[in-house]
């Protein structure tokens, strides 16, 4: 039998799978493996890394194209400041995350009664993380116009 499962939640997938199906950009690629495989195979850590690339590629292909002397609009410099912002607190997030699932994979903390806090923090980092990466694309795309 098989079942598919579609799903945004890398945790949950993570060694739940035999092959992986990537939808990105129009196009569909197969990976066989759990979605660790999948990442190993296109050379990253995750998949808001690849994600993070694609976009900084095109903000770069952008750039490229104009001139370096064009001056640049308050509103465009505010967004700037947003987003070098918004990396900074993705990169804090991120460090946050990994320390805590260091700390969480320790099996003497599921006894301990700060267990629930832990857990309810790394979930709220999580969530606030994926929040930050839509508003990082959305102020990328913008930049790129």
């Amino acid at each position: 039998g098989a079942l598919i499962i579609i799903s945004h939640d890398r945790d949950f997938l993570k060694e739940l799978t035999s092959r992986t199906i990537e939808f990105s950009e129009g196009q569909v690629k197969e990976y066989l493996g759990d979605i660790d495989e999948m990442l190993i195979k296109k050379g990253v850590d995750s998949l808001d890394a690849t994600t993070k690339a694609k976009i900084e590629e095109k903000a770069n292909q952008v750039q490229q194209v104009k001139p370096a002397n064009q001056s640049i609009s308050p509103e465009k410099k505010a967004l700037q400041k947003r987003f070098t912002n918004i990396e900074r607190e993705i990169s804090n997030c991120e460090t946050f995350i990994k320390e805590q699932e260091v700390l969480l994979s320790d099996p003497e903390i599921y006894q301990s009664s700060e267990f629930q806090k832990l857990v309810k923090a790394y979930e709220e980092r999580k969530e606030k993380l994926n929040k930050l990466m839509t508003e990082w694309e959305s102020l990328a795309v913008q930049l790129a116009d």
